[in-house]
Order: C-alpha cells, then sequence, then structure tokens
C-alpha cells in the first residue's frame, strides 16, 4: 500500500513538475528548428525522398 501511493505521487510530481522544463515558446521553437536545418544542410547528412510528381 505504501508503496504504490509513493509511486503515485511521484509520478504526479514528475508529470508536473518536468512539463514546464520542456516547454518553450513558439519563437525558441522556431529558433531551433533553424538552427538544426543549417547545421544539417551545411554537414551534407541529408536526403531527400520523393514519393510522387506534380504535373
Amino acid at each position: 500500500m505504501k508503496h504504490s501511493r509513493f509511486l503515485m505521487v511521484l509520478a504526479a510530481v514528475l508529470l508536473t513538475g518536468v512539463q514546464p522544463f520542456f516547454a518553450q515558446s513558439p519563437k525558441e521553437k522556431e529558433t531551433k528548428e533553424k538552427q538544426v536545418v543549417k547545421e544539417l544542410l551545411e554537414s551534407g547528412r541529408y536526403r531527400i525522398e520523393v514519393d510522387r510528381a506534380v504535373r
């Protein structure tokens, strides 16, 4: 009984406490995406896959 209650409290704390840690503003997300794309293009580690053509 004590273990299950402890685990439930621990899960609640982790779920509510970790969420703000990963929260980002839209501007931060956009900046991070631009940085990642720029790094991939500069490194040459990308592949373009096309599965259909448009006339």
